[in-house]
């Protein structure tokens, strides 16, 4: 599929682009994105004609990365 006419709106375009995201920000080093694509409107259902992308991205930055806790060991 040719990102050039990618119908974004359509199941398989929503599917396309939610799969370039998760790309994307896997190739930058993020492990806590998720992207998920949905039937759009009030009566939604499989069938919807209209899909839409969500993702848990926050002003455009995936969350932060789980903070590594280190535990020291002092020896007697």
């Amino acid at each position: 599929m040719s990102d050039d006419t990618t119908d974004c709106l359509t199941r398989r375009g929503a599917e396309f682009l939610a799969s370039r995201i998760r790309n994307y920000w896997r190739e930058q080093g993020s492990s806590t994105i998720s992207v998920w694509i949905e039937p759009a409107g009030p009566a939604a259902h499989p069938r919807a004609s209209v899909w839409v992308v969500r993702s848990n991205l926050r002003n455009g930055n995936p969350p932060p990365e789980p903070r590594v806790r280190r535990s020291y060991v002092h020896a007697p």
